[in-house]
């Protein structure tokens, strides 16, 4: 499967979609069907059969400029859907004279085209200003993903390239590697079954893209506010949060359940009704349109799985993952709760102790008490202030030092382009360089606007092609914007690790863009390996050294270190209750698609797991499932986020060990994890980085905590 490239983070912290820290993901998961594929009429037919064929290397059209109007957008991706079929009518024509890679280029040929409808699309779908191009830009994915999903069907086409000799000489390790995952991906598809099966598959492939668009529209579209008239209200909350927030002609301040205003509200407001009603807000995102979506969603998949003889959708989806199995997945789950449990429980216990000085009546803790007593917790035992240590992160000295950073570990040089095309005046365009070479370019779109996007994530518009084009990358974020702040635009420290996470997978996909095959290019290897490089870089915002070269006050002064220590250890709190929800998500994200969906509820399922793993009650009349957008791209596979994140420790013990900056662990990190994409397996990456295979061992270390600077100090009083 081609996938659309976009990447997320995901945090301890809740965002308002019932989501771990601000991820709503919408690609797909690494299962060979193009799970946004479907089948629309109408797609561009092909060329005659006695019009010359195309090359074996792929010309794409070229793209359109990155603010066109609907229909020249969809008129540039249905010539992308034209070359692909051309390219199919000249890899299903016998040649005997053609070269054996040649035919293994067309296919790749196939690839690129329908990664470049997809991925702009992608893009432009969730990003552009233009209501006329988003309708287009989800008009193309519909159709080039339809169309893809033909060809993925095509005996014909599958026939070319399993007619190909595997022991070919002229072929090397990455051609069999190719065509192995191709041929792979055609049987996982169902080309290999009786037409009536394929044309089945096709149709459930078609329903399930549909009902995923419009399970994500509906989130997209669904802000919801509270309306404050009592400024007494947003006592606790930053001075400049409240500016941002000035009341309308009747003396109304309105408060978004999108990020920028759910994470000040959640840690600093001390008004527990307002809180608690923004969560709430939050919570029922999606609800009710996205009911009977997600459940048709759930019987749909779970159709093609059995129709493709699988079990279930949990079985199909985690085939070709690492972990290879859902009873794998679930071994994982079990494992990482079980280490996490006493932890959370010992953390829990101490909020409700925290809390009880206030409340004494208080029998538990709430999920929208949980940052901001966590913070008065941690202000008290660790001195930790993160008010003051926000004012150190003002968003453009933080991307200033993202680059200086980057560029100093991987060799490499960004050069602003102002006279780049853009789909909107606020996206940032740098070229990247090392030495003379070119690599790419990347955009930055980090601030908040209307029909955008609400949360942080990193897209690809092109996938490199060795000795074709560059890779092309951009992040979409909702920071503070400079423009519109009276002073320094300012984020958390928490805002800033999201930055460095993006960039991860920026980098990822940047220097991993160098494969002969799209399929290898950037964050290709299996899904559940390719959250390790961006959690990989969220370590670098805790380290003394490289924060102080760019976080700086308004007096110019860098962090102090004492501070970015007790800011390290204040972290360690609250990891077992982080470990404890993600495995509730995972849980229930692996649960609703193992289910038989018929008569099924996903809400009261997630009810019991909730019970079972995540440190939080049940609160009536919430309903998390419709706003997990992680159901949708990750589906059974959000196990992936903690996965990953073991493998991330045992990496980082590299770093630490030989220090943060120590360009030869980075250039052998870039050479081992980064560049070789999806060309190797990861296990195989991660081995000849670390010179054995991954374990838990830092994993746990990590989890149990340090506990540096843990002060027992006289109890103050709580905030009012």
């Amino acid at each position: 499967m081609v996938q659309t490239a976009k990447l997320c983070h995901t945090n301890a912290t809740l965002s308002p979609r019932g989501e771990p820290m601000k991820a709503a993901i919408g690609k797909v998961l690494g299962v060979c069907l193009c799970l946004a594929c479907l089948v629309q009429p109408n797609c561009a037919t092909s060329r005659p059969a006695d019009e010359p064929p195309v090359p074996s290397d792929p010309t794409p059209p070229a793209p359109p400029d990155l603010s066109p109007d609907g229909q020249s957008f969809l008129d540039w991706c249905r010539r992308e859907m034209q070359a692909m079929q051309d390219t199919a009518a000249t890899l299903r024509r016998a040649d005997a004279a053609r070269e054996t890679r040649a035919t293994l280029g067309l296919f790749n040929g196939i690839e690129i085209h329908h990664d470049d409808a997809i991925n702009r699309a992608g893009l432009y779908e969730l990003n552009h200003p233009d209501a006329s191009v988003r309708q287009a830009a989800l008009q193309c994915e519909q159709e080039a993903s339809a169309l893809y999903t033909d060809l993925m069907l095509d005996p014909d086409l599958y026939r070319s390239l399993a007619a190909v000799n595997a022991a070919d000489p002229t072929l090397d390790g990455v051609d069999r590697r190719f065509l192995d995952k191709v041929l792979l991906d055609f049987r996982r598809n169902g080309v290999d079954r009786e037409p009536a099966v394929r044309e089945t598959a096709r149709r459930l492939n078609q329903r399930m893209v549909e009902l995923s668009q419009i399970f994500e529209k509906n989130l997209a579209e669904d802000t919801r506010y509270v309306e404050i008239a009592d400024p007494a209200q947003l006592a606790g909350l930053p001075e400049d949060f409240i500016d941002a927030h000035k009341p309308d002609e009747n003396g109304v301040r309105r408060i978004a359940t999108d990020w920028p205003d759910w994470y000040p509200v959640m840690t600093y407001a001390r008004d527990d009704a307002l809180r608690e009603q923004l969560w709430r807000l939050g919570w029922n995102l999606g609800y009710p349109k996205n009911v009977d979506v997600f459940k048709e969603l759930l019987k749909t998949r779970n159709e093609l799985a059995k129709l493709l003889g699988y079990p279930n959708w949990a079985a199909y989806a985690t085939e070709t993952m690492m972990i290879k199995s859902p009873e794998a997945a679930r071994r994982f789950i079990e494992r990482a709760f079980a280490l996490s449990k006493p932890i959370g429980e010992r953390d829990l216990g101490e909020l409700l102790a925290f809390k009880r000085r206030r409340k004494p009546e208080a029998a538990q803790v709430f999920p929208w008490e949980k940052e901001y007593l966590s913070r008065l917790l941690k202000a008290e035992r660790y001195q930790y202030d993160p008010e003051l240590a926000r004012s150190y992160f003002a968003v453009d000295k933080v991307q200033a030092g993202l680059l200086a950073l980057s560029e100093k570990l991987f060799d490499i040089k960004f050069a602003r382009r102002n006279n780049a095309e853009v789909w909107h005046p606020d996206v940032q365009a740098f070229d990247v360089v090392r030495g003379d070479a070119p690599l790419g370019r990347i955009y930055l779109d980090l601030y908040p606007r209307e029909n955008k996007y609400k949360s942080f994530a990193m897209f690809s518009l092109t996938s490199g092609v060795e000795g074709l084009r560059l890779p092309e990358m951009a992040i979409v974020g909702n920071f503070a914007d400079p423009a519109k702040s009276s002073g320094p635009a300012l984020i958390d420290h928490l805002d800033v690790e999201t930055f460095f996470h993006e960039f991860g997978h920026l980098l990822h996909g940047l220097l991993g863009g160098q494969s002969r095959y799209l399929r290898f290019s950037g964050a290709a290897a299996e899904w559940d390996f390719v959250e390790t490089p961006s959690q990989l870089y969220e370590e670098w915002t805790w380290d003394p050294g490289v924060l102080a070269a760019f976080a700086t006050n308004a007096k110019g002064e860098a962090i102090p270190a004492e501070l970015v220590e007790r800011m390290h250890a204040a972290e360690d709190f609250g990891k077992g209750l982080f470990v404890m929800q993600q495995m509730f998500y995972a849980a229930v994200s692996l649960g609703v698609y193992e289910q038989d969906p018929a008569g099924f509820d996903p809400d009261a399922y997630a009810d019991r797991m909730q019970a079972v793993y995540s440190p939080w009650p049940v609160i009536e009349e919430t309903h998390f499932v419709e706003g997990f957008g992680h159901l949708i791209g990750y589906a059974s596979n959000y196990y992936t986020y903690m996965w990953s994140l073991v493998i991330e420790k045992d990496l980082f013990e590299v770093f630490k060990a030989k220090g943060l900056t120590n360009t030869e662990v980075s250039a052998a990190y870039r050479r081992n994890i980064l560049e070789p994409g999806g060309q190797k397996d990861a296990a195989d990456m991660v081995k000849a980085f670390l010179g054995r295979p991954f374990a838990f061992d830092a994993y746990e270390k990590w989890l149990n905590g340090t506990g540096q600077i843990r002060e027992e100090r006289e109890p103050k009083p709580l905030e009012p």
